[in-house]
């Protein structure tokens, strides 16, 4: 069984992650799609502290992949649930031709085997909602490469057939089926103005009053996880 497969990326400010998650996604998807806001989310500027001027994001898309379509879309603050929903049901409008819909964040990371291994399971089962259990099948990286902790915990949506739309919180029209394979997906989300090296050591709590090392006794086992080497060449 194969399919054709596209890619959705929601693009603001991912200045730092776009050219090395595009080389990594490229040879495994049929077409890259990319929603490009024209202000930032709310949700996402509030919580990651996100400027409200725009970066050069863009502009290293089309300088570096001109075959990328990119559509512009200006992001609603009517209903906060549906974060993301509608700018991914924007995105979803303009690839209905394709079996299967990607979608990855731009600061997602896997390495190759690990890709193959997706992609094998997406050409070659029939769901309509594909999820990774993050509990599992993630681990999210605090100010750089060294320090990653499997503490996500959530199944969202990252492969949909794109006929049907997202709903409220990220909603599905079909269960979600967790992908069974042994892979890790590399989360560069936390890499955030708070986190400080007072923080990785303890010293400090978090904003929300947490120790680095109460995340490390609960989700690690007291250990950090690094970034693969693999990963980390993208970025060079």
């Amino acid at each position: 069984m194969s399919k054709k497969i596209a890619a959705l990326l929601l693009n603001w400010n991912c200045e730092r992650f776009v050219i090395p998650h595009i080389k990594m996604i490229k040879p495994y998807v049929d077409k890259i799609l990319v929603v490009q806001a024209t202000r930032p989310w709310r949700n996402y500027r509030d919580e990651h502290n996100i400027s409200v001027q725009p970066d050069n994001s863009e502009q290293l898309i089309r300088q570096n992949f001109p075959d990328i379509q990119i559509e512009y879309y200006e992001p609603q603050d009517d209903d906060l649930t549906m974060f993301h929903a509608n700018s991914l049901n924007y995105g979803l409008s303009f690839l209905q031709d394709y079996d299967l819909v990607t979608k990855f964040d731009f600061d997602q990371f896997f390495t190759k085997e690990d890709l193959d291994k997706l992609f094998n399971y997406l050409h070659n089962t029939p769901y309509a909602n594909y999820a990774l259990d993050t509990s599992k099948q993630a681990v999210d990286y605090y100010y750089d490469w060294f320090h990653g902790i499997r503490d996500q915990l959530e199944t969202d949506p990252i492969a949909v057939n794109p006929e049907y739309k997202f709903g409220p919180l990220l909603s599905y029209e079909f269960p979600r089926h967790i992908i069974e394979e042994k892979l890790t997906m590399h989360h560069f989300r936390n890499f955030k103005e708070w986190v400080t090296p007072e923080w990785l050591e303890s010293k400090i709590p978090s904003p929300h009053g947490v120790y680095a090392q109460d995340l490390l006794i609960r989700y690690n086992k007291g250990d950090w996880v690094e970034v693969p080497d693999e990963i980390k060449e993208l970025f060079k």
